[in-house]
Parts: C-alpha cells; sequence; structure tokens
C-alpha cells in the first residue's frame, strides 16, 4: 500500500516542482491531491495522536522561522512589503503545511533547514550563470524536488534519510 502512495506522492511531486519552476506558481488541486496521499500514508505508519503532536510540533518550528524573517523584513525595510511580494508566497506557504504533515519532528527539522540551504545554494549559483533568470527562487518547487530525491533515494537503497 505504501508503495502505491509513494508512487502519487512522486506524481504529485514532481508536477509541483514542474509547475513552479516553469510557473513561478503551484496548482490547488496539487497542494490538495498532495495533502490527501501524505496524510493516509503518515496514518498509515504512525496513530492520528502522533500525527497531530508531530504536526503541531513541526508547524511551530515553521512559524518561529516565518516569524524571524517577518523580523528581518520589518527591520531591513520598515514593513511587510517585501515578504509577500517578492518573498515567500502561498505556495510555498502551503508547501510548508504538507511537510509539516509528511515528517516526523526530528527529520522535519533537518530536512527543512538542509532543503532552505540546498535551495539558497543552487538557485544563486544558477542565478550567476544564467544572467537574466528570474528574481523570484522557485522554494516549493526546489523542496518538491529534494523530497522526490529523499523517497527515490529511501526505495534505491533501502535506508530512510
Amino acid at each position: 500500500m505504501n508503495y502505491i502512495l509513494d508512487f502519487f506522492i512522486l506524481l504529485i511531486l514532481g508536477l509541483l516542482a514542474y509547475q513552479d519552476f516553469r510557473f513561478r506558481q503551484i496548482s490547488v488541486a496539487g497542494i490538495v491531491a498532495l495533502s490527501c496521499f501524505v496524510i493516509f500514508r503518515r496514518l498509515s505508519a504512525i496513530p492520528l495522536k502522533e500525527l497531530e503532536h508531530q504536526f503541531l510540533l513541526n508547524t511551530l518550528f515553521v512559524v518561529v522561522q516565518l516569524s524571524l524573517l517577518a523580523l528581518y523584513y520589518l527591520i531591513r525595510n520598515k514593513n511587510l512589503k517585501g515578504l509577500y511580494t517578492g518573498g515567500i508566497g502561498l505556495g510555498d506557504i502551503l508547501f510548508f503545511v504538507i511537510l509539516c504533515i509528511a515528517f516526523p519532528s526530528s527529520r522535519f527539522v533537518l530536512y527543512f533547514l538542509i532543503g532552505l540551504v540546498l535551495s539558497l545554494i543552487s538557485y544563486g549559483s544558477y542565478m550567476l550563470v544564467r544572467k537574466n533568470a528570474n528574481k523570484h527562487t522557485p522554494l516549493a518547487g526546489l523542496l518538491a524536488f529534494f523530497w522526490i530525491v529523499q523517497i527515490v533515494y529511501t526505495y534505491v537503497f533501502n535506508c530512510k534519510l
């Protein structure tokens, strides 16, 4: 059963990554579908109470991160305008919510931080090579790509990252 759920999760992640790379936005239908498959996948592995607890811890971590980012924008720009117009999009935030559901807390913190750092490095390098590159980082797309790599690695090498 988990193989089937993982297959559909991979398909949807690929679709969301493509959409974000190509159009700098992701579809609501993709977010909803991914949410459903991820919830089913997690509930097949752990009880609902444990999932709720992990989700709340992960969400708290993301809220702290976003609060620090908002504070940075307030200090730097004297307002939050740049945070939502050019910084982080609604699709990114919705993708963060799915990530909060998808991973146990200890793995979530590692995945989230490493994913953000790799996103910054990879897209920053891309912008250096392509001078006319879009200035908006496809954060949800990059995190989806890294998640695909993690799932494939898990199946190929039969171990969890």
